[in-house]
């Protein structure tokens, strides 16, 4: 087997042999693929890797695939999360403000 699966407290991690960590709650409804003997999240659960899907493929051609995918509104939105906006607030949920630097 290429990868392996270690289920943790509240999560399950796998690990590809290449080093590759995928890490989601089986509660979440995400399901995992398996192409090439080995694992990826299957997003949108269509049954087939999409190429955002592709932790293999470069983050270039990942993000070009998944932008075609969204909606203006939604790459708005997208906009809100963004380093460059974070304002310290008390019980900021992002956590240290050097870990967006």
């Amino acid at each position: 087997m290429l990868y392996t699966i270690d289920d943790r407290e509240g999560f399950r991690l796998i690990t590809t042999r290449c080093g590759m960590e995928i890490a989601f709650s089986p509660e979440s409804g995400i399901k995992i693929i398996e192409v090439d003997g080995l694992p990826f999240k299957d997003f949108l659960g269509t049954g087939t890797l999409l190429p955002y899907e592709d932790w293999r493929l470069p983050a270039e051609e990942r993000d070009a695939d998944l932008a075609s995918r969204l909606s203006i509104e939604e790459i708005a939105g997208l906009m809100l999360y963004s380093p460059q906006n974070w304002l310290p607030m008390p019980g900021d949920t992002y956590g240290v403000r050097s870990l967006w630097q």
